[in-house]
């Protein structure tokens, strides 16, 4: 779980929404040209089941987004791969005609991420059970693969999917439509 201390960008956005989230809408939307331009396009984008823990009500709190007091570091990491689902929902409707638009949630993977954790007892938990249960950064690097490269999602059409780790199907929550909505015109 990803408690990393509150910063902002340079943009003045909380970090994790401003690299988890809002650089990734920023690139995707100015290489779509040349994606829709492709044969057979595809985006892919990163997500984690920890988009579930977004402070509710209402998934992402757009007015306290920047205020270091409002939520935890995981509601902040929460609410970044929340907001990548519903970009990913948005851009299925308008473009999934044309190009295979899905998420990837990767799991648990080792990464160096605890290193950044506030909660000294995190970085313990992280310590033990990362060598326990948590993938390693090459299988955890398999959904986001097999999103972008596997031929069978071409062959089976998957297009708005959420793949969970190890690229199993998942399905959507149709809940999140009204929240894509206020995503859109944040």
């Amino acid at each position: 779980i990803y408690n990393t201390p509150f910063a902002l960008s340079h943009d003045k956005i909380e970090e994790q929404f401003a690299v988890n989230y809002v650089g990734h809408f920023h690139f995707t939307i100015s290489i779509l040209p040349l994606l829709r331009k492709s044969l057979e396009p595809r985006i892919v984008n990163v997500t984690s089941s920890l988009h579930a823990l977004a402070s509710a009500p209402g998934g992402i709190l757009f007015k306290t987004i920047n205020d270091p007091t409002a939520m935890t570091g995981v509601q902040r990491y929460a609410q970044s791969k929340l907001a990548n689902i519903l970009f990913t929902r948005a851009l299925h409707k308008r473009f999934g005609d044309t190009i295979f638009i899905n998420s990837a949630d990767l799991g648990y993977v080792a990464t160096n991420i605890a290193k950044r954790q506030q909660d000294g007892t995190l970085k313990i938990l992280d310590a033990i059970s990362g060598p326990l249960f948590a993938k390693s950064a090459s299988d955890g690097a398999l959904t986001q693969i097999y999103a972008a490269a596997g031929s069978d999602v071409v062959e089976k059409g998957y297009r708005g999917v959420y793949f969970a780790p190890l690229a199993s199907k998942e399905t959507g929550d149709k809940a999140l439509s009204a929240l894509a909505k206020r995503l859109r015109s944040f």
